[in-house]
């Protein structure tokens, strides 16, 4: 036994069992009639065995009781009886420092002992020898107090066993992405009822990236990124129900959620339970209270079938892109109205798996009605999924907030090395993406099947050049031709092209629209004629230009 540890905790009424080592330096066999654990503290019920030691060898005996009340119970060794003799108490003191430098004295005496015959005095007679090493042996132990195994009894608690699961020999096999559900069946194999219960998962995932976060060596960025995966991604996850209550003999079927995560090898279930709300008569420590642990492990494979590349952000094209009606109705996705107030989105999607899946991706901005596209991906093909996405312009507020942290942590500090020009825009790079990915929602779909996920666009980087093209420019202009006349008419426009009349004076519109919500101020030159530039104050909305004469020739 060892000292170093804390105070074990047992139960009210359980059984305990002790192993205890006994050593017979005989030549011949050794009875013993009784052997019984020594106690004190709290009342403590033990069960007598008799057992037979072979000679010159060790023994393992168990030695079982149980605690009738809680309190404190300190094991102080064992007591012997051997047949025809009386019952013998044997002290087993912790390992401390102290009692083996005892120990240490005691076999160094012996050792010293053992080779010598002859004494000076009246310790030449044998019983004064004897008494002189008990005296010893006795002021040794009594300088130092011994320690003994003292242990804390708690009430009486619940006792909870899985009775079933819905899993197949303890493996779970899943899709990278997949979300999938688990039943796990408890009961309550104890007199007493369970009002508390809370599951806690483990896999093989979290240590490897909690040990990256504690070395501290990775980027703010990707701090961020394997922060996200533990607390938005995890493995398994249950919607906790306060309600849960299991009475004597009864069971409940808790439903936990499984995520396919790439790198998951195992995981375990955790379940801890208690009884609470006891009479407060029968709990002195009321405001305390224990929970028992019960743990499930599972083996769980991940398969990797689908991977995502080549994500880019292209200028919605401002040309007619058909006139087909069967094909504008097949790809309504595609077809939007202000063609400058939009963009395309695309990713390319890969099947590394043996079966087809059909990949979709929904726009699922705020304020911008409802699309998807959806593709099917055969074995060992490439597709690309496009979608039209709405352009949005970020604060400087928002964009110069710094990368922020998902766990406790108070601060990050940054192993990169970067200027404050860097810094602004890896900061407005991050935030864009953010918003870009919250405006998106890839899934996938067996073909033919009923399994289905997410499919995670988290691995894909956002560039100076996509950003350019998703952010709203603060300013819109559209031009359009005028034909000259008492009023002026505009130009119908064929194929996206104007055709004016020839030899007549054609006028150009410009309109102008401020993207922002402050007021900008805008020039006019019109190389043309010469003459001062014209200055424009526009406010939040559109305004029209004066019309420039312009001649065909």
């Amino acid at each position: 036994m060892n000292a170093t540890q804390g105070k074990p905790l047992v139960v009210q009424g359980e059984l305990l069992e002790f192993i205890v080592i006994v050593q017979n330096p005989y030549v011949f066999d050794m009875e013993l009639q009784s052997l019984s654990l020594s106690t004190s503290g709290v009342p403590f019920e033990s069960n007598p065995i008799s057992v037979i030691i072979p000679a010159r060898s060790y023994h393992r005996a168990v030695l079982s009781g149980k605690s009738l009340a809680t309190g404190s119970l300190v094991v102080r060794g064992c007591i012997v009886r051997a047949p025809g003799g009386v019952a013998r108490e044997f002290v087993l003191p912790l390992a401390t420092e102290d009692e083996e430098e005892r120990l240490a004295h005691k076999r160094s005496a012996a050792l010293c002992e053992a080779g010598r015959f002859k004494y000076s005095g009246l310790d030449n007679f044998p019983w004064e020898r004897k008494k002189s090493q008990s005296s010893g042996s006795k002021s040794s132990r009594s300088s130092k107090a011994m320690m003994f195994l003292e242990c804390k009894v708690v009430p009486e608690q619940p006792l909870l066993r899985i009775r079933r699961t819905t899993v197949t020999h303890g493996a779970l096999m899943l899709y990278d992405g997949e979300m999938s559900s688990i039943r796990v069946t408890f009961e309550n194999i104890a007199p007493l009822p369970i009002d508390f219960i809370r599951l806690a998962f483990d896999d093989s995932t979290m240590t490897p990236a909690q040990q990256a976060l504690a070395e501290g060596e990775m980027s703010v960025f990707e701090t961020y990124e394997t922060e996200y995966a533990l607390i938005h991604r995890p493995v398994f996850s249950w919607i906790k129900n306060d309600s849960v209550t299991i009475a004597p003999g009864r069971k409940v079927t808790l439903t936990i959620n499984c995520f396919g995560k790439v790198g998951c090898t195992e995981g375990t279930i955790h379940a801890s339970y208690s009884y609470i709300h006891r009479d407060p008569s029968d709990n002195k420590e009321a405001s305390v209270f224990h929970t028992r642990q019960l743990s499930y492990p599972l083996m769980v494979t991940v398969y990797r079938m689908l991977e995502s590349h080549g994500m880019d952000i292209l200028p919605y094209p401002s040309y007619p892109m058909g006139t087909d009606d069967n094909l504008a109705t097949s790809k309504s996705n595609l077809f939007v109205q202000d063609n400058g107030a939009w963009c395309l989105f695309s990713v390319d999607i890969m099947n590394t798996y043996g079966i087809p899946f059909e990949v979709s991706i929904e726009r699922v901005q705020e304020d911008v009605p409802w699309g998807e596209t959806l593709v099917n991906v055969p074995p060992g093909s490439t597709s690309r999924l496009v979608i039209p996405l709405k352009k949005f312009l970020l604060g400087d507020e928002h964009i110069s907030k710094p990368i922020p942290t998902l766990s406790d942590r108070q601060f990050v500090v940054d192993k990169t090395k970067l200027s404050d020009a860097e810094q602004k825009m890896q900061r407005e790079l991050f935030w864009y993406r953010e918003e870009l990915f919250k405006s998106l929602r890839c899934r996938w779909r067996e073909a033919g099947g009923t399994r289905y996920g997410d499919l995670s666009l988290r691995q894909q980087r956002l560039t100076l050049t996509m950003l350019k093209t998703l952010r709203t420019e603060k300013a819109g202009i559209q031009l359009s031709l005028m034909r000259s006349g008492n009023p002026v008419k505009p130009i119908e426009q064929s194929a996206g092209k104007y055709h004016p009349p020839c030899s007549e004076p054609v006028y150009l519109h410009i309109k102008v629209t401020n993207l922002t919500k402050t007021t900008l101020v805008f020039t006019l030159d019109k190389p043309k004629k010469a003459g001062r530039s014209k200055w424009l104050s526009v406010s939040s909305a559109m305004v029209d230009l004066k019309y420039l004469p312009l001649r065909e020739y």
